[in-house]
């Protein structure tokens, strides 16, 4: 989509106005009985699309994922964060990291086996 190359500019709606050849206003308001929201609440929610998959699926820091999603740095994205999401893009990453890595937990049933074996094994010592 044409926005996803405007999403990091502070001067969207001016350069977007001129691509369509409309007024700044006119743009502005079609923008908003078409898509349903104002272009600057548009392009903030697809920065934060943007972080949140980088901040899910990266490795980068989170300054650069800061920049590369359109933010003016960290502690910018942080606010957004934990307006957004109640969590920081730390704590969010590290709970994600965590969840991805665990290791799966056995069911009460095996567990419950393996204690029988266990049990079994002892009595026939």
């Amino acid at each position: 989509m044409i926005l996803d190359g405007h999403v990091g500019q502070r001067h969207a709606l001016d350069e977007l106005a001129e691509m369509a050849g409309l007024s700044r206003s006119y743009f502005s308001r079609t923008f908003h009985e078409v898509v349903g929201m104002a272009l600057r609440d548009y392009l903030r929610a697809q920065k934060l699309k943007r972080a949140l998959e980088l901040v899910r699926t990266s490795r980068r820091s989170l300054t650069d994922i800061a920049v590369e999603s359109g933010f003016y740095d960290l502690p910018h994205l942080d606010k957004v964060f934990r307006q957004r999401l109640g969590t920081s893009p730390y704590n969010f990453r590290s709970r994600h990291t965590m969840q991805s890595q665990k290791t799966p937990r056995r069911s009460p049933k095996t567990i419950s086996t393996a204690r029988r074996r266990a049990s079994a094994s002892r009595r026939a010592l």
